[in-house]
């Protein structure tokens, strides 16, 4: 027997280690639950995932079906000022349901469709490089970005052809990073380590702290051809990445 059935989940059980009041949005991870009763401190209370819950939101318009998250720094429209709001950013934010009453902007609640938790699927980004000559550079070129924000999952070469001159007193380096510059993943080729040659290589492990993307924040590509002779074939970068929740 590998699982066991304990409840249909429209609500789960759940101990406080700080009291919560009846409305309260309660977060813990990416679970959203909301107390439908008061639960005291170490007590065994319930919290419903799904249901139609009239939230109170940040100052925004929210249309019929969009998608709605919380912010539990938000500033609430009429409300204290971060003590969690419902907003269409998704940055930063939590999935939580969808909008099923339109909500004007200075309107302190939204009517929202609570949903058990959208699981974001991987998705693919391909960006061609072309043939660069002989120890020709790309420097900080912009080639990825999600307005919603996007954690990048691994990133690879898939070469055109086959790389010449490549060495260790003639190396090629290829790096993505962020914004600021930070280096998100970088691979060094050199006479141990060819690039592939008519096939897909991955670049390696990506950093834990930069691999997280906010809205519309650009990855760039840096391809420093060193010495005279390396020539890399024209590429496909191959970005995995799974958007914002």
């Amino acid at each position: 027997m590998q699982a066991v059935f304990i409840q249909e989940g429209s609500s789960i059980d759940y101990t406080p280690g700080s009291a919560v009041s009846a409305g309260d949005v309660v977060i813990n991870g990416a679970l959203v639950g909301i107390a439908k009763r008061d639960i005291p401190a170490n007590t065994a209370g319930s919290l419903a995932t799904e249901g139609v819950f009239d939230i109170a939101k940040a100052n925004e318009a929210l249309s019929f079906g969009d998608d709605v998250f919380w912010d539990a720094d938000g500033d609430p429209v009429g409300g204290t000022v971060g003590s969690g709001a419902a907003t269409a950013t998704a940055a930063g934010s939590t999935f939580l349901g969808r909008v099923v009453k339109a909500a004007l902007a200075g309107d302190k609640t939204v009517r929202v469709l609570v949903v058990r938790n959208r699981v974001p699927a991987d998705q693919i980004a391909l960006v061609a490089v072309e043939d660069l000559a002989a120890a020709g550079d790309v420097a900080a070129r912009p080639v990825f970005a999600h307005p919603g924000g996007a954690e990048l999952v691994s990133a690879g070469i898939l070469t055109q052809g086959a790389p010449a001159g490549v060495d260790d007193a003639n190396t090629v380096v290829i790096a993505l990073k962020d914004d600021a510059g930070n280096t998100i993943v970088t691979k060094t080729f050199d006479t141990a380590n060819q690039p592939p040659s008519s096939d897909f290589g991955d670049l390696g492990a990506l950093s834990a702290t930069h691999k997280a993307l906010v809205g519309d924040e650009h990855v760039t590509l840096d391809v420093t051809q060193g010495g005279t002779t390396s020539d890399m074939p024209a590429f496909v970068l191959v970005i995995r990445y799974r958007p914002a929740a």
